[in-house]
């Protein structure tokens, strides 16, 4: 077993240098948006100060999370057609 100074539940992760991953901490083997060492600095600091907005593109408007999903798409069944 690999030893290392970091807290309980934290696990040293590989990234390509000078990039820093940002992921979800529910979904710990889930996707990550991964920024360059001071575009991250800038987005957490921007997540910090509630800066960011969801936004649908193009239509010049802001809401949250349920304003982009009530203009998302319906979801289309899967399966064979009838």
């Amino acid at each position: 077993m690999v030893r290392h100074p970091l807290p309980p539940r934290v696990r040293p992760g590989r990234r390509p240098p000078r990039r820093v991953p940002v992921r979800d901490s529910k979904e710990s083997h889930g996707p990550a948006l991964v920024f360059t060492a001071d575009r991250g600095s800038a987005f957490i600091a921007a997540v910090k100060d509630g800066d960011l907005r969801a936004r649908v593109p193009g239509d010049g408007q802001s809401g949250g999370a349920a304003a982009v999903r009530a203009r998302a798409r319906p979801h289309r069944a899967c399966g064979p057609r009838p």
